[in-house]
């Protein structure tokens, strides 16, 4: 017979995945993004930059409540980050949660900035391969995610996060006893770590 006690940490358990499944990164975008009225078609400044510090993770949620912009004839959803002077580089994870078939990830772009927000560069078609960190220790939880290093050029002080409205590249997760296809979705989250 089963104790209590064990019943009611699994139940926990389970809780949590279920937490963690339903916030990696749902597929549901309410706003359409081809309708979704634009931002930034004069500049930055509609855009609140949220800065982060050197060495910290930060998350960043991209929803039918963010912005929209319109870059290369593609909608996304946006979200703009204050660097710290002197960043050289950004760690770029887009979690996923490793549930097939409801699992998916963000293609995102970024657009990085100088000081006055002016664009220096737009880098499409990050990299990504698949790793984990461990989100909680006993029992191991793990997040799955896809993600690269990026070196930025001199100069870049601001970045925005734009997600590709899809379809794009599908990329393959190994959290399963097969690889598994993921396809990307304009909506989840993005976590970055400034170097």
């Amino acid at each position: 017979m089963q104790s209590r006690s064990s019943w009611s940490l699994g139940m926990v358990g389970l809780a949590l995945a279920l937490c963690l499944f339903g916030c990696a990164g749902s597929p549901v975008a309410s706003k359409p993004l081809a309708g979704a009225p634009l931002c930034c078609t004069g500049g930055f400044d509609e855009i609140k930059f949220t800065a982060v510090r050197r060495g910290e993770r930060s998350e960043f949620e991209l929803s039918s409540a963010s912005p929209v912009m319109e870059l290369g004839g593609e909608r996304g959803y946006v979200a703009g980050v204050e660097l710290p002077s002197g960043t050289r580089g950004l760690v770029v994870q887009s979690p996923h949660g490793g549930f097939v078939p409801m699992a998916t990830y963000i293609d995102v772009r970024l657009v990085l900035l100088d000081a006055e927000k002016q664009v220096i560069e737009v880098r499409r078609d990050l990299p990504l391969r698949e790793d984990k960190r461990v989100v909680f220790p006993i029992p191991p939880l793990v997040e799955w995610y896809f993600g690269t290093q990026t070196e930025l050029p001199p100069g870049v002080r601001y970045v925005l996060l734009l997600s590709r409205p899809g379809p794009g590249h599908v990329l393959y997760t190994y959290a399963t006893t097969r690889p598994q296809p993921i396809s990307p979705s304009p909506v989840g989250t993005i976590a970055l770590v400034a170097l």
